[in-house]
């Protein structure tokens, strides 16, 4: 995995296995840069919230068992980006106002909590896979 610190912020970009272990250990670089650029913990929260589902998504729906999932971000004082691929190439329809599904149901919130909590969400599909490109404002960088 490769972190970079910058004099505007925190870069990442790495293909990491399509293993749990491994997006945990993404997860902790992202936690760490919304650190070191000092995000709120309320703010901080909302990214990492959107991040663990992408990533879930990506290992769940994406790429199999000896694939690979590409994490990239760019953390700065005010703002975030966060892009997730994985190589699912099927065309599955994600609606655009999914229903929340019932209590007995395992999945089906992930989309609608990033929707929720992004500033910016965009599904993108290609022959390669599929891209999750997600973005954040700090609450002071809204203002």
């Amino acid at each position: 995995m490769a972190t970079v610190a910058t004099h505007s912020g925190v870069r990442f970009a790495a293909q990491v296995p399509a293993e749990l272990s491994a997006l945990a250990g993404a997860r902790d670089a992202l936690a760490g840069a919304l650190h070191e650029c000092d995000w709120s913990q309320e703010d901080a929260f909302r990214v990492l919230i959107c991040a663990d589902e992408a990533m879930a998504n990506a290992l769940s729906h994406g790429s199999g068992p000896a694939g690979t999932i590409a994490v990239r971000f760019r953390v700065g004082a005010t703002a975030a980006a966060l892009a997730i691929g994985d190589e699912c190439t099927d065309q599955v329809h994600i609606p655009q106002d999914a229903a929340v599904p019932d209590d007995t149901s395992e999945h089906g919130r992930g989309v609608i909590l990033i929707r929720a909590l992004a500033d910016a969400f965009r599904i993108q599909r290609s022959r390669a896979g599929t891209m999750v490109a997600l973005a954040f404002r700090t609450a002071e960088g809204c203002a």
